[in-house]
This record gives structure tokens, sequence and C-alpha cells, in this order.
């Protein structure tokens, strides 16, 4: 059983943890009603386009972002049905929540930081501070090659079948949506597979020399997650997705090798060595 020590420890731990959570909760509530309640408008003034936000139930963020993503991404002659009747509002809370949550990135962010750095030696705080660029770019990177690049041409692929058979195309709004928020973050997380790597490597737990021997696994495994995460059953999509797992995981490995060379030369700190 815990001592009485041990259990206010704890405790403590429980209840700064929830004071934390209330923090994120507390932003994200407020965020998400100020981008659901509010529309973005503009007006020209001496040669600029100024934008400004106004209350706008029903014209939202979420509904101006929707025109935007059917602008960018549907391909054309595809009809977008509201399925059930509430297939909209759906959408329309969805991509709200999806705002919110990357508006309110810095706040989890800073509030998890504030948890965890007291337990953290200096050499381990400045390893976590390395890292966080290189993981903020290269999730947008991915974020952004999903939506200029995968997404637009995977879509515009899966119906052109249908043109071919000649069957109406159609599309749910709700399965729209998903389908571009799905294809964002799998493949904003797939673009950390270099610092995942080099990570991994930094901490001694997988050698630059293992990355090396593994790749042809590698590419394999990378077929078959193209495969999860995508719905072509012609394989043209997982090919797709494997291409740039490949690349990254190449960055990875030279990552890796610049890593465990700069350790044996004693040029980075050693994160076992505890502070004083």
């Amino acid at each position: 059983m815990m001592d009485e020590e041990t259990r206010m420890g704890f405790l403590q731990h429980l209840e700064e943890v929830r004071a934390r959570v209330i923090v994120c909760l507390i932003a994200f509530i407020i965020i998400f009603i100020c981008v659901y309640m509010l529309s973005v408008r503009s007006f020209e003034w001496n040669g600029w386009t100024v934008y400004y936000l106004w209350p706008d139930f029903y014209n939202n963020i979420p509904s101006q972002l929707f025109e935007k993503f059917k602008a960018d991404l549907l391909p054309e002659g595809v009809v977008l049905l509201n399925i059930g009747g509430i297939d909209a509002l759906v959408a329309n809370v969805k991509i709200a929540m999806f705002v919110s949550v990357a508006i309110c990135t810095p706040v989890f962010a800073w509030q998890a930081a504030k948890f965890f750095t007291p337990a953290l030696y200096p050499q381990e705080k400045r390893f976590m501070a390395g890292i966080i660029i290189p993981v903020t770019g290269l999730f947008i990177i991915g974020a952004l090659f999903a939506y200029t690049f995968f997404t637009p041409i995977a879509l515009e692929f899966f119906y052109t079948f249908g043109d071919a058979m000649g069957v109406e195309p159609t599309m749910g709004v709700s399965q729209f949506l998903s389908w571009i928020i799905m294809m964002t973050l799998a493949f904003g997380i797939i673009f950390e597979l270099p610092v995942f790597m080099a990570a991994l490597t930094r901490l001694g737990v997988v050698a630059a020399e293992s990355w090396k021997k593994g790749w042809r696994y590698a590419i394999i495994a990378f077929v078959i997650i193209g495969g999860f995460i995508t719905p072509d059953v012609s394989g043209v999509t997982q090919i797709l997705v494997a291409i740039p797992m490949t690349m990254l995981y190449f960055v990875g490995i030279y990552w890796a090798v610049r890593i465990e060379r700069k350790a044996a030369q004693g040029e980075l700190p050693d994160l076992d060595a505890q502070a004083e």
C-alpha cells in the first residue's frame, strides 16, 4: 500500500492534471464558440483588403472553409449530398472542432510542458526543445502535401472510373470532409517519420545501422500502411502514400547517422547523465 507521503504526492499530481485539463477545455470551448458563431468578412480600404470578424451563425467560419475545400479539392461534376438532412450540420461542427483544436494547440502544448518539464533533467529539456521545430514543421508540410497534392489527385482518380462507367458522381458531405481530415492528419503524422527515427537513435534504442538494414522491410510496411489509410483497391493511391514515406525513411536514416556520429564524437550531451 502507498505510504501517506506517496499518496499525497499522487493526489497533488492528479489535482494538477485536473487543473491543466480544465484550462485546455475552457480555451477549446471559447475558441469553438467564436469559430462557430463568427464569419470572416472583408472590405477594401485605400487599395488594401481588410478582413474582420462578424457574427453570422449560418455563413460561419466552418461554412466558409467548406466552400474553400469544395473549390480546391472536389472534382468537377461531383455532387455533394446532404444525406439524412443532418450531414451538413455534422460537417459544420466537425470543421469547427478541427479548427478549434488547431488554434488551441499552443495552449495544449504549453500546459503539457508546464506539467512534464519539472520532472526532466536539463539535457532532457534541451532534447525536447530541439525537436519542437522539426516536429511542427514536418507536420505542416505533410498536411499541405495531403491537401495540395494527394487529396485532389486521389479524388479525381476515384471519380474518373465512375464517369467512364456512366455513373453519376456523388459524395456525402460528411464523407467528403472526413476524407480531407483523415488524409491531412495521416500525412501530417507520416511526415514525422524522420524525427521518430532520429529520436530513437538519439535515445540509443535503434542504431543507425539497423535503419539501413531494414529499408526493404520498411518499404513493404509503407505499402501496407497505404492500403490501410486509402480505400483504393487498385494500388495506385497505396503507391502515392508509399513513395513519400520511403523518401522520408531515407531522410531519417541520414539524420540518424549524423546524430550517431555526433554522439560518438562527444558533440551531443549524454541523456543518461543525471543533473547534479
